[in-house]
């Protein structure tokens, strides 16, 4: 009898060490996998930052511009970029959001950004859209 429950016992431990150990792989796997999904977030946000240089100049007078007036301008001037690029610069109806289109002839791509900043006098919103494609 006393064989018979030893041997029972120490199935017993076999399996709540084989469940603890499913339990310790289970829980690096989360670990490992909620820190590769965080570091692959702030690549996209990095590799956005950087397509945007090309843009910046007209990014930082439009946001210049709204945070004096309130509103996005409805046209561009003085703003140069590279002797390559093309841009196109579009506001909507009621000056919330504003559209700036590159045309790349070096890279035959074509970059869109929008910007929306709606605010009010309980709440405010801002919403960045960042699109490129090739012709």
């Amino acid at each position: 009898m006393k064989e018979r429950f030893l041997k029972v016992l120490k199935w017993f431990f076999i399996a709540l060490g084989v469940l603890f150990l499913i339990q310790i792989l289970i829980g690096i796997g989360f670990v490992i996998g909620i820190a590769n999904f965080a570091r692959a977030d702030m690549n996209i946000v990095g590799n956005t930052k950087n397509k945007l240089k090309q843009i910046q100049p007209i990014i930082n007078y439009v946001e210049d511009y709204h945070d004096k007036e309130g509103k996005y301008p409805q046209d561009l001037e003085g703003i140069k970029l590279k002797k390559d690029l093309e841009y196109k610069y579009e506001t909507s109806n009621d000056n919330n959001c504003y559209t700036v289109t590159i045309n790349s002839k070096k890279d035959n791509l074509t970059k869109q950004y929008q910007h929306c900043a709606v605010n009010s006098k309980n709440s405010a919103s801002n919403s960045e859209s960042y699109i490129e494609f090739s012709k």
